[in-house]
């Protein structure tokens, strides 16, 4: 075990031979440790009340009187007055350095006129949850011979990857690493979350990585440009985010008539959509200084917003179709709607398929479990690709397929029904973590997803012991123990 002294000295020069209390008993003059005395054993007990081998090493000790085993007593006589008195009241006899040895926190200095200079101890309080107290990790203790408590410490019973000692089982995390957590188990095994964060799975950020205190993960801060009509920029294939900075508001059907053809759908904050296929704007004008959610089906070069030449087209669009739905009373289809049952979370490229979510979780936290069990194929480490979005469907069925545990998250995912539908399944890592970019905390509306600031099951597995799952409050992923329960939220395609 490893030992900690804590005092503070606000006195220096104390010598390192401490001296007994003498009530007269020991003359320090006759102390001489390098005295030669006979070695026999003719025993006596000093006026100390300790046995000496002889009366001749009594003598070297200091003592002044002793009795044999005969019962006779021996005296020295020599002038023993008093010099100086300690705080706690004991005689001192002697000048120079002095240390109680019945009391280490009682020492000082015997000065020729009779004062005694003692030395203050501040002994720093350990243990304790004030903010000024020394952290110990182990049992405050006080020692014989130590004037301040000294901390005993445990030996810990887990250390995570970072080096951290863990002195109790359970679940941990580090106060100064968010990064850090896990579970420490009896046998001293710890078991350390992986964390798998957006911006180390490459995801797009069109502007910074943040990274905020107490996160483990960055978040992105979009750019906002207040004045950026000459900029043309590159939109990618799938989603992206713009900003309107031209001088002035724009209609939607204007403002995007150049790249109309390969837009799915526009998307402002307060979740109206524009959708050409449609011939629906619900959007209404683009406004200065706002930004707004865009899914193209190909990647365009060198757009400018601002600097649309194209004329708007007699495109038929009408004014007064009902929300949520085109001139001709078809429903619309767009991220964050409601449409197949749940609400949509991705289209893909065609623009008429995608994936919804239940509109709620599965009434129960459920395991993974199959703990031991590398289902085929379903091994992420060697599959990296039943991770991604569409790969769920595959997952869910061949886990129940392998793995006859029940109840576990993918039997009871295949088991839900809701809104007249049956066909749910469970999502794989990265369709969740869409799910909760767009209807969780990291979607423009916010969490209309009605999801819990909770970790949610994946169906991807990393191997036999060990399954992914992601953080719904930022979008992060981590593998953990599959004997963990957590949260499930079940999918369907349409």
């Amino acid at each position: 075990m490893k030992t900690i002294f804590q005092f503070l000295l606000f006195f220096i020069g104390l010598n390192s031979t401490a001296q007994s209390i003498n009530n007269c008993c020991i003359n320090p003059g006759l102390i001489n440790p390098t005295s030669i005395c006979p070695e026999i054993w003719d025993p006596v007990t000093g006026c100390d009340g300790i046995e000496y081998s002889n009366f001749c090493v009594a003598q070297a000790a200091g003592i002044t009187s002793w009795v044999n085993q005969s019962g006779i007593s021996t005296t020295i006589d020599w002038d023993c007055g008093v010099i100086c008195t300690s705080w706690t009241g004991v005689d001192i006899f002697e000048l120079g350095d002095w240390v109680n040895p019945n009391d280490p926190c009682d020492l000082g200095a015997c000065l020729p006129n009779g004062e005694f200079v003692g030395i203050a101890i501040d002994c720093a309080p350990l243990g304790c949850d004030d903010p000024w107290c020394l952290p110990c990790e182990g049992e405050v203790v006080y020692l014989d011979d130590q004037c301040c408590p000294v901390c005993v410490e445990n030996t810990p019973l887990c250390f995570s990857p970072t080096g951290a000692g863990i002195y109790e089982i359970g679940e941990w995390a580090n106060p100064d690493d968010p990064c850090d957590f896990g579970y420490c188990n009896e046998d001293g095994f710890f078991s350390g979350v992986m964390i798998d964060c957006p911006e180390w799975m490459g995801l797009p950020c069109d502007g910074e990585w943040i990274l905020e205190d107490g996160s483990c993960c960055a978040i992105c801060v979009e750019n906002t440009v207040p004045d950026c009509g000459g900029i043309s920029i590159t939109i990618n294939n799938g989603w992206n985010m713009i900003g309107f900075s031209c001088s002035e508001n724009t209609d939607a059907i204007e403002a995007f008539s150049s790249i109309q053809d390969k837009i799915v759908i526009a998307k402002d904050a307060a979740g109206n959509a524009y959708l050409p296929s449609f011939n629906f704007n619900g959007i209404g004008d683009l406004e200065r200084g706002y930004g707004y959610l865009l899914k193209v089906t190909e990647e365009i070069n060198n757009y400018n917003i601002c600097e649309n030449e194209q004329e708007n087209p007699d495109d038929g669009s009408c004014e007064d179709a009902q929300d949520g739905y085109d001139c001709e009373g078809n429903p619309l289809i767009y991220v964050g709607g409601q449409a197949h049952g749940g609400i949509v979370f991705y289209i893909d490229e065609t623009g008429e398929h995608g994936l919804v979510a239940a509109q709620e979780d599965l009434d129960e936290s459920y395991e993974w479990g199959c703990v031991g069990t590398d289902i085929n194929g379903n091994n992420s480490s060697l599959s990296p690709e039943l991770k991604a979005i569409g790969a769920g469907l595959e997952n869910t069925l061949e886990i129940v397929s392998e793995c006859s545990e029940t109840p576990i998250a993918a039997s009871e995912a295949l088991a839900y029904e809701s809104e007249g539908y049956s066909d749910w399944y469970w999502p794989s890592e990265y369709e969740l973590v869409e799910m909760f970019n767009t209807l969780g905390s990291g979607g423009l509306d916010g969490n209309i997803g009605g999801f819990q600031n909770s970790w949610y099951w994946s169906s991807s597995e990393e191997n036999s012991g060990w399954a992914w799952l992601v953080n719904s409050s930022d979008g992060s992923a981590s593998s953990a123990f599959k004997t963990g329960s957590f949260r499930v939220r079940a999918i369907r395609a349409f």
